[in-house]
């Protein structure tokens, strides 16, 4: 059997990176994830200085593969929706402060 000439090992090796990277996205679509967690956002503005950034200094996220409902205890309740980009399933609520977020989501 020949061996492929140097042009046409380049060209495998610039094909195989998508392809194994399709390959992955599927299986990683194909499972299950739940995902909850409160978030305290930052902003880097140079180097070695962050500070907390100004429009959404606190988070609530909440996401998953399939569609579903988010209930909190108190028992309300919040959908996630459909995010085209990501093509999963998420719920985002930002707040001012820590107090205004752990009165929201216990």
């Amino acid at each position: 059997m020949p061996t492929p000439s140097s042009t046409q090992q380049a060209f495998l090796r610039r094909l195989f990176l998508p392809v194994a990277m399709l390959a992955v996205a599927s299986l990683v679509h194909a499972q299950e994830f739940y995902a909850v967690g409160k978030n305290q956002n930052f902003l880097q503005t140079g180097p070695g200085t962050v500070i907390p950034d100004p429009s959404f200094p606190f988070s609530f996220e909440a996401g998953s593969a399939k569609a579903g409902t988010l209930t909190i205890p108190g028992g309300a309740t919040f959908p996630l929706t459909f995010n085209l980009r990501d093509k999963n399933y998420s719920f985002t609520r930002s707040f001012g402060s820590k107090a205004a977020l752990d009165a929201a989501f216990p």
